[in-house]
């Protein structure tokens, strides 16, 4: 006897409730590993002692006189409310200073994810239309080389190389010109030259990893019988290619993609780092080594949830595209 389907919302819920404690249990750990890495309240005087007193009150301030359970359920609990707490260092609320930065962060996770998908997908047709050829070899090899280096060095290179030596692109900040007696255009072509070297670095690994996947199910679906069909039929090359071909691996590529999205997060961290990009990734790195708990614990928590977002739409358009898993 065949089961009965799982309809769309039924499935949208469930995936819902299965992440709710793989949330819970990353940011407990996470909690645990930030306490354990030290006293915050110290690191605040940086190389100067501060005076007891102020280590006292500034301990009872952020409750960290309590036990670490307590404040966990604490933390906890301002979180469903909204509150994220305030920084150790600014004295401001976290979700404020998070937000600040989350624009910088989405326009270059948005850059990213266009320029791997397009670039990606792209090479990986080309490389599957003339197999073994010197074209394709290069775009193998390449792409070998791509998923296999480490992208701080690719961004060191390229600061050199772009920025150091042909001077053709900044390799630091987000921007020179400001929205105040400027032109849209010039600010546009200005925070897109800020732009480039980032969202390149960062994309690489993903763009090889695409392609790669790419050409490997498109040889995979080349002598599959629903394409010589095709092409028995008069459809054109062209045709075959973007309604047959594509078509039928788009539900691995979409898969990749949302994969991609926890991998983005965490290169975001270093990226930022290198290139000076005022986004979360190094708001976090900062946070870290100034141990300012709250704001990583906010960072965290805010990232994670986007990677969550973005797994769970790919499961939305994977059960669209393909019933059958909806089991």
């Amino acid at each position: 006897m065949m089961r009965k389907t799982k309809s769309i919302p039924v499935f949208i819920l469930q995936r819902i409730l299965q992440v709710i404690p793989i949330v819970l249990g990353t940011i407990f750990i996470t909690f645990l590993l930030l306490e354990l890495s030290g006293d915050p309240i110290t690191a605040l005087g940086g190389d100067f002692a501060l005076p007891d007193e102020t280590v006292e009150h500034l301990t009872k301030a952020y409750g960290l006189d309590k036990p670490v359970y307590q404040r966990f359920f604490i933390y906890i609990s301002k979180v469903l409310r909204g509150d994220f707490g305030y920084s150790y260092k600014q004295g401001r609320p976290v979700m404020e200073i998070i937000m600040e930065r989350m624009p910088a962060t989405i326009l270059l996770g948005a850059a990213t994810y266009v320029i791997s998908t397009i670039l990606g997908v792209a090479m990986g047709v080309i490389a599957s239309l003339k197999p073994r050829s010197w074209l394709d070899n290069l775009i193998v090899t390449l792409s070998v080389m791509g998923f296999s280096t480490p992208a701080f060095w690719f961004a060191q290179l390229s600061i050199f190389i772009f920025s150091v030596l042909l001077g053709w692109l900044p390799g630091f900040g987000m921007r020179t010109l400001d929205l105040v007696d400027t032109s849209l255009l010039a600010v546009i072509i200005d925070r897109a030259k800020y732009l480039i070297l980032p969202a390149f670095v960062l994309s690489i690994n993903g763009l090889a990893t695409l392609a790669r996947v790419t050409r490997a199910n498109m040889l995979e679906v080349m002598h599959k019988d629903f394409i010589t069909t095709a092409r028995a039929k008069g459809c054109s090359e062209f045709a075959v290619l973007i309604r047959h071909k594509l078509r039928n691996i788009m539900l691995v590529l979409i898969t990749l993609i949302g994969l991609r999205a926890g991998m983005l997060v965490s290169g975001s961290v270093l990226i930022e780092t290198v290139f000076s990009w005022p986004g979360v990734g190094r708001l976090m790195y900062n946070a870290i080594s100034s141990r300012d708990f709250p704001v990583v614990l906010g960072g965290f928590l805010i990232t994670a949830g986007m990677t969550i977002f973005i797994n769970l739409t790919t499961d939305i358009l994977y059960t669209i595209l393909d019933p059958r898993v909806r089991y």
